[in-house]
């Protein structure tokens, strides 16, 4: 099976979610799968919000957001999709 193949099961997304991410960003990533469920009366997408560390991430507009795993705790399928934002430079480690 591939990402593209049709199915009925919920595809599992993780966004690796970078601190001085962009609040708008995310928003529009985690509103369209919300509209796509709503819409399917179904599960199509289900997410969780991965931070480096597990630790909250620190988006530009000063917000926190609770991350609900982090990087070491990441396994099996599903899609990865890394949020990040400007300047991140200084923020990347190896």
């Amino acid at each position: 099976m591939t990402l593209f193949d049709a199915t009925t099961e919920s595809l599992d997304v993780t966004l690796f979610m970078l601190s001085g991410s962009s609040l708008m960003t995310l928003a529009s990533v985690l509103d369209t799968m919300r509209a796509a469920n709503r819409l399917a009366e179904q599960a199509l997408f289900r997410w969780r919000l991965v931070s480096v560390d597990g630790a909250a991430i620190h988006l530009s507009c000063g917000l926190c957001l609770p991350a609900d795993a982090g990087l070491d705790k990441l396994s099996g399928g599903g899609l990865l999709m890394i949020i990040a934002g400007l300047n991140q430079d200084p923020r990347v480690t190896p």
